[in-house]
């Protein structure tokens, strides 16, 4: 009964998949002679918005551009389904994607990423860190570093994201980071502008003393 139950479950979710793929194709535009979409300046400003309260925080990393605007188009039919995402938002993030897009068979430079200070860890105040961390980090990393979902790395343990050097983590924490193979990144500063490089150098030395994994021999 379980298993059937489960069955019946992906089941479901597969047919409203199917069902959204063909109601956004459906209405989906078609392209102008230069490889671009006709949106309404409102829906893609609608769609900006959308973008960054509900996808930015995981994929802000990723330009528009780099994707070309059919690619965008099956992402965000995807996503919809995955994420819950109301049906006219979609069409807004969508719209936003699309138009941001360059032309068919082109892709946009990656924007340059400032170089930042390093920052002695030993000088980091964990009481910032933890607030960081429960504030920005515990929706994707969980409350221990386990991963709040498939996908996400393990922070811990021998075989966790911590054996690496804190140069190499604050890189990827302050500058943003997606890992081989992975569809999800994370963002830089962890998706808050408002946060600073000293504030990942917090972060990290929290989670160093919560896990209790200390920086492995020969980091610098």
């Amino acid at each position: 009964m379980v298993r059937a139950g489960f069955l019946l479950g992906v089941a479901a979710v597969l047919v409203t998949a199917a069902v959204v793929a063909q109601e956004d194709t459906a209405q989906a535009p078609p392209p102008q002679a230069d490889g671009r979409y006709d949106f309404s300046a409102d829906q893609v400003g609608r769609g900006a918005q959308a973008w960054a309260d509900n996808c930015g925080r995981c994929h802000n990393i990723r330009s528009p551009g780099e994707l070309t605007p059919e690619l965008w188009d099956v992402s965000v039919t995807h996503m919809r389904v995955r994420a819950n995402i109301p049906g006219d938002v979609a069409e807004d993030i969508r719209a936003f994607l699309m138009s941001s897009s360059a032309s068919r068979g082109e892709s946009s430079p990656r924007p340059e990423v400032e170089e930042r200070p390093r920052f002695d860890l030993t000088s980091a105040n964990l009481d910032n860190g933890r607030s960081i961390y429960e504030q920005t980090c515990i929706a994707c990393h969980g409350d221990s570093g386990q991963g709040a979902f498939e996908g996400m790395p393990v922070l811990g343990g021998p075989q966790g994201r911590l054996m690496q050097s804190d140069s190499l983590l604050l890189d990827h924490m302050v500058n943003g980071f997606q890992g081989e193979g992975s569809i999800m990144a994370m963002p830089a500063l962890g998706g808050n502008p408002d946060l600073e490089a000293q504030d990942m150098a917090d972060t990290l030395a929290y989670l160093r003393t919560l896990l209790a994994v200390p920086e492995p021999d020969g980091g610098d």
